[in-house]
């Protein structure tokens, strides 16, 4: 999120989130709704090291205490569900930027958190922008059978829903969470917007935490030392780790029934041709002297075609092309620049919205149509559905299907090649 303001944690009652959130000076609210008021108490006295915010600048000693803390020792489904419904605010409390669930228990389907009222009511709490994180169980193994036909029944269940009710949903794995094995984590999006800033550069996310958190005070032997230090762990590498979804979420993703559609291109076919530009292809200039691509040999349906000329690509991200566009003073460079993105560059089908993939190449010669039927080539992503919610397939192979594009009917030899965007 780029401005978390108002936060909302389901659980936490060892204040460890708390801690962490105190970190970003944008956040003004948390409302930590956890029923055991007990457990709350126990922790202070007890376990105060998962509270312990005195290395946080700004902070209270005690996590639980900062003014901007507020603790409802309520029932979590009866908070959202009596403040929000799936059409938004109903009570008086305001809507949140982020709202964390703490341990969802895949195997535990009369879990209440699990139940479609709470899980839209969380969704209508959420801001334009806002999102759900959650933790969802032990990470798959490569071999697992699909959640709805193991003890994981109750994460199929949940992940249907909220495919339904959101805009992007997100998995990722972390091993350092405290647990003997590797964790799932969701992340749930009301805007396709987030992915712009999940699958943002290193350099990009390790600038946003120096702009964001705030400094740290070192406590060594009751002394107060100033430090620079931020996370322990996370930083820019991290997310773009994160962004790398492991393989037994796809393999887990296309065993459900019926098999999503775009599992039949998660990998390339091996018994068709690669035709690539030394060996298949020229470039000719007509009469006007304009430049176009044609054919030097004969090329069969399904043939793979100019797969290093159309992979050969740039990727301009939404917020570099809006900077470029807004900068002041304009140069020559950078007009020229975004020109040729425009003419030569389209919209990426999963980095987040205006981010582009700019051809480079000779490829950027071959005529465009918006027919199927005037075109002899096409880009795989014609033939996928539209990006669906959740979809670990198009998250693996995003690249591929941005770029992979395809012989659609037989060529000739001399066949101007003109390609299907779609």
């Amino acid at each position: 999120h780029s401005n978390p303001r108002r936060v909302a944690i389901v659980g936490g009652g060892n204040g460890s989130i708390i801690g962490q959130l105190l970190k970003h000076k944008t956040v003004e609210t948390i409302v930590m709704i956890e029923k055991d008021a007990m457990l709350v108490e126990v922790v202070r006295k007890y376990l105060n090291s998962s509270c312990d915010c005195r290395n946080v600048e700004g902070a209270t000693p005690i996590c639980f205490d900062d003014p901007r803390v507020e603790t409802l020792h309520v029932d979590a489904v009866d908070f959202f569900t009596g403040n929000f419904n799936k059409k938004g605010k109903k009570g008086d409390v305001e809507k949140f930027d982020v709202v964390f669930v703490g341990v969802l228990d895949p195997k535990n389907s009369d879990d209440p958190l699990y139940g479609k009222e709470f899980l839209d009511a969380v969704i209508g709490s959420l801001t334009e922008h806002g999102l759900i994180s959650a933790q969802v169980g032990a990470a798959p193994m490569i071999r697992d059978p699909p959640d709805h036909r193991s003890i994981n029944i109750a994460r199929d269940g949940l992940f249907r829903h909220l495919e339904t009710r959101l805009k992007t949903m997100l998995v990722y794995e972390e091993s350092r969470a405290g647990w003997a094995d590797a964790r799932s984590f969701l992340i749930g999006c009301v805007s396709k917007a987030c992915r712009n800033h999940w699958y943002a550069k290193s350099d990009v996310v390790d600038a946003e935490i120096n702009k964001r958190i705030v400094n740290f005070v070192v406590v060594v032997d009751a002394d107060d030392i100033d430090g620079d230090t931020s996370f322990v762990h996370f930083d820019g590498g991290t997310q773009r780790g994160y962004g790398f979804i492991p393989r037994a979420w796809e393999n887990m993703y296309c065993r459900r029934e019926p098999e999503p559609e775009e599992c039949k291109y998660r990998q390339l076919d091996l018994d068709k041709e690669v035709v690539n530009w030394e060996t298949g292809f020229e470039v000719r200039r007509d009469t006007d002297s304009q430049a176009s691509v044609y054919s030097t040999r004969d090329m069969r349906k399904g043939s793979y075609v100019m797969t290093e000329e159309f992979t050969t690509i740039l990727l301009v991200t939404a917020d570099v092309h809006k900077n470029l566009a807004n900068g002041t003073p304009s140069s020559e460079i950078a007009k020229d620049f975004l020109e040729y993105t425009d003419k030569y560059g389209r919209e990426s089908l999963t980095e987040g919205p205006g981010s582009r993939v700019v051809g480079l190449g000779p490829s950027i010669l071959t005529r465009k149509v918006g027919e199927r039927e005037s075109a002899n080539v096409a880009r795989i992503s014609t033939f996928l559905p539209s990006q669906p919610t959740y979809s670990p397939v198009f998250e693996r192979n995003r690249r591929m299907f941005d770029v992979l594009v395809v012989v659609i009917r037989d060529i000739v030899k001399g066949e101007e090649i003109i390609l299907y965007e779609g």
